[in-house]
Protein backbone atom coordinates (compact mmCIF):
# COMPACT_ATOMS: atom_id res chain seq x y z
CA UNK A 1 0.00 0.00 0.00
CA UNK A 2 2.89 2.31 0.78
CA UNK A 3 4.09 1.86 -2.81
CA UNK A 4 0.80 3.17 -4.19
CA UNK A 5 0.53 6.03 -1.73
CA UNK A 6 4.07 7.04 -2.66
CA UNK A 7 3.02 6.84 -6.32
CA UNK A 8 0.22 9.28 -5.61
CA UNK A 9 2.36 11.67 -3.62
CA UNK A 10 5.26 11.68 -6.08
CA UNK A 11 4.90 12.09 -9.78
CA UNK A 12 6.16 8.76 -11.04
CA UNK A 13 4.49 8.18 -14.37
CA UNK A 14 4.02 4.41 -14.34
CA UNK A 15 3.99 1.56 -11.88
CA UNK A 16 5.59 -1.57 -13.25
CA UNK A 17 3.14 -4.11 -14.69
CA UNK A 18 5.16 -6.72 -12.82
CA UNK A 19 3.86 -5.29 -9.55
CA UNK A 20 0.32 -6.78 -9.81
CA UNK A 21 1.72 -10.15 -10.88
CA UNK A 22 4.16 -10.22 -7.98
CA UNK A 23 1.40 -9.04 -5.66
CA UNK A 24 -0.88 -11.94 -6.63
CA UNK A 25 1.94 -14.49 -6.30
CA UNK A 26 2.99 -13.01 -2.95
CA UNK A 27 -0.60 -13.08 -1.69
CA UNK A 28 -1.05 -16.68 -2.86
CA UNK A 29 2.04 -17.86 -0.99
CA UNK A 30 1.11 -15.79 2.05
CA UNK A 31 -2.30 -17.45 2.22
CA UNK A 32 -0.71 -20.90 1.79
CA UNK A 33 1.51 -20.29 4.78
CA UNK A 34 -1.14 -18.58 6.92
CA UNK A 35 0.29 -15.07 6.77
CA UNK A 36 -2.14 -12.16 6.93
CA UNK A 37 -2.00 -9.81 3.96
CA UNK A 38 -4.78 -7.52 5.11
CA UNK A 39 -8.39 -7.62 4.13
CA UNK A 40 -8.44 -4.94 1.49
CA UNK A 41 -4.82 -4.76 0.44
CA UNK A 42 -4.72 -6.87 -2.69
CA UNK A 43 -7.87 -5.51 -4.33
CA UNK A 44 -6.92 -1.92 -3.57
CA UNK A 45 -3.33 -2.34 -4.75
CA UNK A 46 -4.31 -4.09 -7.98
CA UNK A 47 -6.95 -1.46 -8.72
CA UNK A 48 -4.53 1.37 -8.00
CA UNK A 49 -1.83 -0.16 -10.18
CA UNK A 50 -4.20 -0.60 -13.08
CA UNK A 51 -5.47 2.95 -12.64
CA UNK A 52 -1.94 4.36 -12.55
CA UNK A 53 -0.94 2.47 -15.68
CA UNK A 54 -3.92 3.83 -17.62
CA UNK A 55 -2.50 7.31 -17.18
CA UNK A 56 -0.68 8.47 -20.26
CA UNK A 57 2.38 10.71 -20.13
CA UNK A 58 0.17 13.59 -21.28
CA UNK A 59 -1.80 13.44 -18.03
CA UNK A 60 -1.11 15.84 -15.21
CA UNK A 61 -0.27 14.69 -11.68
CA UNK A 62 -3.85 15.40 -10.57
CA UNK A 63 -5.24 13.30 -13.41
CA UNK A 64 -2.89 10.43 -12.53
CA UNK A 65 -3.94 10.63 -8.89
CA UNK A 66 -7.58 10.58 -9.96
CA UNK A 67 -7.03 7.39 -11.95
CA UNK A 68 -5.16 5.74 -9.09
CA UNK A 69 -7.97 6.57 -6.64
CA UNK A 70 -10.58 5.43 -9.16
CA UNK A 71 -8.81 2.09 -9.63
CA UNK A 72 -8.48 1.60 -5.89
CA UNK A 73 -12.16 2.42 -5.31
CA UNK A 74 -13.27 0.03 -8.06
CA UNK A 75 -11.05 -2.78 -6.77
CA UNK A 76 -12.35 -2.40 -3.22
CA UNK A 77 -16.01 -2.13 -4.20
CA UNK A 78 -15.80 -5.04 -6.64
CA UNK A 79 -14.37 -7.34 -4.00
CA UNK A 80 -16.39 -6.34 -0.97
CA UNK A 81 -19.59 -5.09 -2.67
CA UNK A 82 -19.53 -1.92 -0.58
CA UNK A 83 -19.30 0.94 -3.06
CA UNK A 84 -19.74 3.83 -0.64
CA UNK A 85 -17.41 2.34 1.96
CA UNK A 86 -14.82 1.92 -0.80
CA UNK A 87 -15.17 5.56 -1.77
CA UNK A 88 -14.67 6.96 1.72
CA UNK A 89 -11.97 4.44 2.64
CA UNK A 90 -9.83 5.32 -0.37
CA UNK A 91 -10.34 9.06 0.03
CA UNK A 92 -9.20 8.68 3.63
CA UNK A 93 -6.09 6.57 3.06
CA UNK A 94 -4.90 8.65 0.11
CA UNK A 95 -5.24 11.85 2.08
CA UNK A 96 -7.56 13.53 -0.43
CA UNK A 97 -8.41 16.98 0.88
CA UNK A 98 -12.11 17.63 0.47
CA UNK A 99 -12.97 21.11 -0.69
CA UNK A 100 -16.43 21.50 -2.13
CA UNK A 101 -15.82 22.78 -5.64
CA UNK A 102 -17.42 21.97 -8.96
CA UNK A 103 -14.41 19.83 -9.96
CA UNK A 104 -14.56 17.86 -6.72
CA UNK A 105 -18.28 17.21 -7.15
CA UNK A 106 -17.69 15.90 -10.70
CA UNK A 107 -14.88 13.73 -9.36
CA UNK A 108 -17.08 12.46 -6.52
CA UNK A 109 -19.95 11.65 -8.89
CA UNK A 110 -17.60 9.70 -11.16
CA UNK A 111 -16.22 7.79 -8.16
CA UNK A 112 -19.73 6.84 -7.07
CA UNK A 113 -20.82 5.81 -10.58
CA UNK A 114 -17.73 3.68 -11.23
CA UNK A 115 -17.84 2.20 -7.74
CA UNK A 116 -21.41 0.99 -8.18
CA UNK A 117 -20.56 -0.17 -11.71
CA UNK A 118 -17.62 -2.22 -10.40
CA UNK A 119 -19.91 -3.82 -7.83
CA UNK A 120 -22.51 -4.68 -10.48
CA UNK A 121 -19.91 -6.09 -12.88
CA UNK A 122 -18.49 -8.15 -10.04
CA UNK A 123 -21.95 -9.56 -9.36
CA UNK A 124 -22.52 -10.32 -13.05
CA UNK A 125 -19.19 -12.14 -13.28
CA UNK A 126 -20.15 -14.36 -10.36
CA UNK A 127 -18.07 -13.05 -7.47
CA UNK A 128 -20.21 -13.99 -4.52
CA UNK A 129 -20.26 -12.46 -1.11
CA UNK A 130 -20.35 -14.78 1.86
CA UNK A 131 -23.47 -14.52 3.95
CA UNK A 132 -24.28 -15.95 7.33
CA UNK A 133 -27.92 -16.07 8.25
CA UNK A 134 -28.62 -15.54 11.92
CA UNK A 135 -31.91 -16.56 13.43
CA UNK A 136 -33.01 -13.39 15.15
CA UNK A 137 -36.53 -13.19 16.45
CA UNK A 138 -38.02 -10.27 18.31
CA UNK A 139 -39.24 -12.43 21.17
CA UNK A 140 -35.71 -12.54 22.62
CA UNK A 141 -35.30 -8.77 22.87
CA UNK A 142 -35.32 -7.59 26.45
CA UNK A 143 -34.30 -4.46 28.31
CA UNK A 144 -31.16 -6.27 29.41
CA UNK A 145 -30.24 -6.91 25.78
CA UNK A 146 -30.73 -3.22 24.91
CA UNK A 147 -28.48 -2.23 27.81
CA UNK A 148 -25.79 -4.65 26.67
CA UNK A 149 -25.94 -3.19 23.15
CA UNK A 150 -25.66 0.37 24.48
CA UNK A 151 -22.73 -0.54 26.75
CA UNK A 152 -20.97 -2.37 23.91
CA UNK A 153 -21.54 0.62 21.60
CA UNK A 154 -20.05 3.01 24.15
CA UNK A 155 -17.04 0.70 24.56
CA UNK A 156 -16.51 0.59 20.78
CA UNK A 157 -16.71 4.38 20.59
CA UNK A 158 -14.17 4.79 23.41
CA UNK A 159 -11.80 2.26 21.85
CA UNK A 160 -12.10 4.06 18.50
CA UNK A 161 -11.36 7.42 20.12
CA UNK A 162 -8.39 5.93 21.97
CA UNK A 163 -7.09 4.49 18.69
CA UNK A 164 -7.25 7.89 16.99
CA UNK A 165 -5.51 9.60 19.91
CA UNK A 166 -2.73 6.99 19.97
CA UNK A 167 -2.30 7.29 16.18
CA UNK A 168 -1.93 11.09 16.43
CA UNK A 169 0.57 10.71 19.28
CA UNK A 170 2.64 8.11 17.42
CA UNK A 171 2.73 10.16 14.22
CA UNK A 172 4.34 13.07 16.10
Amino acid sequence: MKYLITGIQTNIKKISWYFPILLVINTFFAHLTGVSVGREGVAVQLGGTIGKNFADEKFSADQCNYLIRLGMICGFSALFKTPLAALFFILEITGRKIKITREFLYELISYVVFSFTATKVSNLLGLEKFFVFVDFSFKNITLEMYLKIVIASICFILVGMLFVIVQKFLKK
